[in-house]
């Protein structure tokens, strides 16, 4: 076991619900999310020759960041119910088919999937310098992780998929790794709701880090920056003592067999 994967189960989600396509099993399980799920991954798993495991779902409760601010992911829809369908009606068959498959899945009430990701890479490569971990994500939270050790895969379309490594970031992205918490603490993230510093964007905070500018903070921007730096640091030291599993059964197993089982 020298190479695992760690899949965004939620981003896996949302990408599922999004087909253009709509099928039922006979006895009327819809199958289409399901379906296009358990295809990502075996997709992420086949492009990364990942040798284990494991999905990782947000809870639905409040987490620690949610405490800390407010406004944090506070732009993000929230109810369903008066919708037809949701992304979240299809989870519990995605996990049903999960189980079958042999596949482990994590969720942590009150706790970010985020930090379970980040918690589950460290204690994985612990156990070897030789290991490495890919992370199944689009979520640039994800950046501040990445190392020899560990890659970000990212599925497109047509079966493309894109691999950020060390070099993918500094070259193409001009982003710093080491730097990448303080650099986001300043420009905010509209996709969490977290709000930088006025007027700093990111050419402007790489250049305040390296000394090439000088910005004067006020008491409430330090506050702020502090605010944003605990919001958007990962806790790599959860004790979560979750085991990976392998990706025999995923791999072996058809599309048919699943639906068989999910509609006993």
């Amino acid at each position: 076991m020298e190479t695992l994967l760690l899949v965004d189960g939620h981003n896996f989600l949302f990408k599922s619900f999004a087909v253009p396509f709509k099928f039922r099993s006979s006895k009327g399980t819809p199958l289409h999310v399901c379906t296009t799920f358990i295809s990502l991954l075996r997709r992420a798993v086949n492009a990364t020759s990942a040798d284990c495991v494991t999905v990782v779902f947000d809870a639905q409760e409040k987490t620690s960041n949610n405490l800390l601010s407010d406004s944090y992911k506070a732009n993000r829809k929230k109810d369903y119910s008066q919708d037809e369908d949701s992304p979240f009606n299809h989870l519990p068959i995605i996990k049903a088919a999960l189980d079958y498959l042999n596949v482990c899945w994590l969720e942590k009430p009150g706790i970010e999937a985020d930090d379970l990701i980040a918690s589950l890479t460290c204690q994985f490569l612990k156990e070897s310098a030789e290991r490495v971990a890919y992370i199944a994500s689009n979520d640039t939270d994800f950046y501040q992780l990445v190392s020899y050790n560990v890659k970000i895969i990212q599925l497109k379309a047509k079966q493309q998929y894109l691999i950020l490594d060390t070099d993918y970031l500094s070259k193409v992205l001009g982003l710093n790794v080491e730097q990448y918490v303080e650099l986001k603490s300043w420009v905010g993230d509209k996709v969490d709701n977290i709000v930088g510093i006025p007027g700093i964007g990111w050419k402007r905070a790489q250049e305040i880090l390296d000394g090439k500018r000088v910005r004067d903070l006020s008491d409430e921007e330090i506050k702020l920056l502090e605010l944003n730096r605990r919001l958007i640091r990962l806790n790599c030291e959860l004790q979560i003592g979750c085991e990976f599993s392998e990706v025999g059964d995923l791999l072996r197993k058809s599309n048919r067999e699943v639906f068989e089982a999910l509609d006993n």
